[in-house]
C-alpha cells in the first residue's frame, strides 16, 4: 500500500509515536510518502532529528517553485499562493502516486481528494 503523511499538525504532533510507525510500514514493504506544504529545506532537520523513514518526499512549495507558480513568502515567513491551487496540490499528488491512505490535519483539502483522505484535526494523542 501507499501511505501519505503530512508533517505540520500530524507527524510533528507526536513524532516519537509516528517515527516507529513509518519505519514499520517501510520495513513491511509499503511506500511511505511525506506530503507537506513546507519546503524541504524547512523540514528536513525535523525529519532527520526523529529518524523518519520514508520512500518519497513531496512539498507543495518545492513543487510550485519548480513549476514557476506565483508563490512568495510573507513577512511572517509563511508561503503564499492561490489558495485553491495550494489546496488541490496534495490531492493531485495522491492521485498520481496512487496513495491508498492520506493523513492530514487540514479538512478542506478533502474537497479535492478522490483517494482516501483522513483528517487528523481533532485527535489530541496518537
Amino acid at each position: 500500500m501507499n501511505y501519505g503523511f503530512d508533517i505540520h499538525g500530524v507527524l510533528d504532533s507526536n513524532p516519537t509515536a509516528f517515527a516507529p510507525m513509518l519505519e514499520a510500514l517501510n520495513k513491511a514493504g509499503h511506500e511511505v510518502h511525506i506530503i507537506t506544504g513546507g519546503a524541504k529545506e524547512d523540514v528536513i532537520e525535523f525529519l532527520e532529528k526523529y529518524n523518519f523513514h520514508y520512500s518519497h518526499f513531496f512539498s507543495i512549495v518545492d513543487h510550485h517553485r519548480a513549476r514557476g507558480s506565483n508563490i512568495t513568502k510573507n513577512e511572517n515567513g509563511n508561503w503564499k499562493m492561490d489558495s485553491e491551487l495550494w489546496d488541490m496540490t496534495k490531492a493531485d499528488y495522491c492521485r498520481i502516486w496512487s496513495i491508498d491512505f492520506m493523513i492530514d490535519d487540514t479538512p478542506r483539502y478533502a474537497n479535492h481528494f478522490t483517494t482516501p483522505f483522513h483528517s487528523f484535526k481533532n485527535i489530541k494523542n496518537v
